[in-house]
């Protein structure tokens, strides 16, 4: 789904980045997926934004939270048939 989205603004955002599809360089492969390395826009304090290359993929926070709940989970169902 990531590759999917188009920018209703994209001539805006070129122009504001002084980017286009007749630039030359090509910084990140076109197609972005999880755990590559893909541009991003995000906020930052004085400045407002700024354009980032990153690795893409869910966040380290929302990771961690879903392995707790899936550990519980687990426990739980080992508790109830008697396995710990």
């Amino acid at each position: 789904m990531c590759n999917r989205y188009v920018s209703p603004e994209e001539a805006e955002i070129e122009r504001f980045w002084e980017v286009g599809r007749k630039s030359t360089v090509q910084l990140w492969p076109p197609s972005v997926f999880p755990r590559a390395l893909g541009p991003f826009i995000r906020s930052t304090g004085e400045i407002g934004r700024e354009l980032v290359v990153g690795q893409w993929g869910a966040c380290s926070l929302v990771r961690e939270v879903a392995q707790a709940l899936l550990f519980n989970q687990q426990r739980k169902i080992r508790r109830h048939f008697g396995q710990g």
